[in-house]
């Protein structure tokens, strides 16, 4: 099974145990289902229009472009309630342990938010550049939280020393 309704990297997913991959795998058969439900109802749409012989007008476009709107609107949710319930059940590390960030974690933030917030929470507590990127390094839970923007924020903290 690929798992691309989260993109996480191998070491966020080695992060999660049995109960959060439980999550993660449903919700990626949710996608799945409704991604070939799509692809059903569009390939059916588009069948209907060639049978009479009015596929080369905007039909079809105006109808693609509304029910991708729609299947992206709902791939969203199904993606948000994951984060959520991953966020309840916690990050779990292997002994079981459940780790905190010393930030506020609030999954309904965006993702965009939750960086600024943890970028000024490092540069509020740490002065000094090196300490500042060895603590973000060393934070379990900022990798998951901030998604597809730890790295530039890595990055950043790179560029500051």
């Amino acid at each position: 099974m690929t798992i691309d309704i989260v993109s996480y990297t191998e070491d966020q997913f080695a992060l999660l145990n049995d109960e959060q991959m439980v999550l993660v795998k449903k919700a990626q058969i949710q996608k799945d289902k409704l991604k070939a439900r799509h692809t059903e109802t569009l390939q059916k749409y588009k069948n209907k229009l060639v049978k009479n012989g009015t596929y080369n007008s905007d039909l079809f476009n105006s109808f693609e472009t509304s029910e991708n709107l729609a299947y992206f609107n709902e791939v969203e949710l199904i993606r948000e309630k994951l984060v959520f319930d991953l966020a309840a059940c916690g990050i779990s590390i292997g002994d079981g342990t459940t780790e905190t960030a010393p930030y506020e974690v609030n999954y309904n933030l965006s993702v965009e938010e939750r960086m600024a917030l943890v970028k000024t929470y490092y540069e509020t507590t740490y002065s000094d550049p090196i300490e500042r990127l060895l603590a973000f390094e060393a934070d379990e839970i900022a990798p998951t939280y901030l998604e597809d923007l730890y790295a530039p924020l890595h990055d950043y903290f790179i560029a500051a020393v």
